[in-house]
C-alpha cells in the first residue's frame, strides 16, 4: 500500500471511526449480557440492545454519487478509488453508461466479487434491503484477481429488450393513460415495433479489498438522476439515508431541472 494513502487523512479518519463503532458495538453486547444475567431487563429490551449492536457492527459511511447521464459519475470514482490501477477499472468510457445502482464495499475475507439483483424483481414487491437478505434473489459473479476485471464488470451496462407491456409490468414504462396520442407505440433500433430497451439489473453490490473501503466507507454509483424515479427506494430509502451525497454537474449546463 502506498504510504500517500497510510498517511492520508481521510482513511486514517475512516479507521478511528471503525474502531470507536467496534467499541461501542462492544460495550452493547456486554450491556445486554450483564443485565441478562441480572434481570434487569425484559427479553425484548435485551434482544433491541443485541439488535443496535450488530447494527452499529454493520453501519458503515455512505458516499453517494448522483447527477444527470454522463456527467463523469463513475469516471471521478475511478480516479478517487482506482487511479493506481492505470485504467478505467468501472466502465465508463463512450456508449458505456452505468444502468443500475452500484454500491461498492470493502471485501469480507478480502474476497472480491459482484452481486447482481434482476430487473424482474421490481414485480415481487420487496424492498432492495430486503433482498439483500435472500441471498438466492442474486446473480454472484467472481472478481478475483488473474482475470480481466474491468471487462468483467461491463455486465453493469447491460441492457434488454423487453415488450413494452413487461416494461410497463415492472414500472419502467408510463402507462397507457399517461402515454401521449401517437406515441401509444415503441421501436427500439435493436428489438423493432412494440420494444424498448431496460435495464438488465435493478440493483449490484460490488466488493472490493481496498483500504479506503475496507476501513468502512461505502460508495453508491447511481445512474443518472432522470432514471433515479424508475426505483423509488432509491431515491426516498438509499440517498436519504446516505452520509453525503455528492452532486455532479455539466460545465455546460449547470444544474438543470
Amino acid at each position: 500500500m502506498p504510504n500517500s494513502l497510510n498517511d492520508s487523512p481521510i482513511l486514517q479518519g475512516l479507521r478511528s471511526f471503525r474502531l470507536w463503532r467496534e467499541e461501542v458495538a462492544q460495550s452493547l453486547h456486554q450491556l445486554a449480557e450483564l443485565t441478562g444475567d441480572l434481570g434487569l431487563l425484559p427479553g425484548g429490551s435485551i434482544l433491541q440492545l443485541e439488535n443496535l449492536a450488530f447494527e452499529v457492527e454493520q453501519d458503515n459511511l455512505r458516499l453517494a454519487v448522483v447527477g444527470e447521464f454522463s456527467r463523469g459519475k463513475t469516471e471521478l470514482i475511478n480516479a478517487l478509488l482506482f487511479a493506481d490501477l492505470g485504467q478505467r477499472f468501472l466502465p465508463s468510457s463512450t456508449g458505456q453508461t452505468t444502468m443500475c445502482p452500484v454500491e461498492i464495499r470493502g471485501a469480507p475475507q478480502g474476497r472480491a466479487g459482484l452481486q447482481l439483483l434482476p430487473i424482474a424483481s421490481r414485480s415481487m414487491d420487496v424492498s432492495i434491503e430486503k433482498l439483500k437478505r435472500a441471498g438466492s434473489a442474486w446473480v454472484r459473479l467472481s472478481c478475483e484477481e488473474g482475470g480481466n476485471q474491468g471487462q468483467r464488470l461491463k455486465v453493469l451496462t447491460e441492457t434488454i429488450c423487453v415488450a413494452i407491456e413487461e416494461a410497463r409490468r415492472l414500472g419502467l414504462c408510463p402507462p397507457l393513460n399517461r402515454v401521449a396520442k401517437g406515441q401509444e407505440s415503441s421501436v427500439c433500433p435493436s428489438c423493432g415495433l412494440g420494444k424498448v430497451l431496460i435495464p438488465r439489473w435493478r440493483h449490484s453490490m460490488l466488493f472490493l479489498p481496498h483500504p479506503i473501503l475496507d476501513a468502512g466507507l461505502t460508495v453508491l454509483d447511481t445512474p443518472g438522476l432522470n432514471a433515479i424515479g424508475a426505483e423509488p427506494e432509491l431515491t426516498f430509502s438509499m440517498l436519504a439515508d446516505a452520509d453525503a451525497l455528492l452532486f455532479i454537474l455539466g460545465i455546460d449546463t449547470g444544474v438543470t431541472q
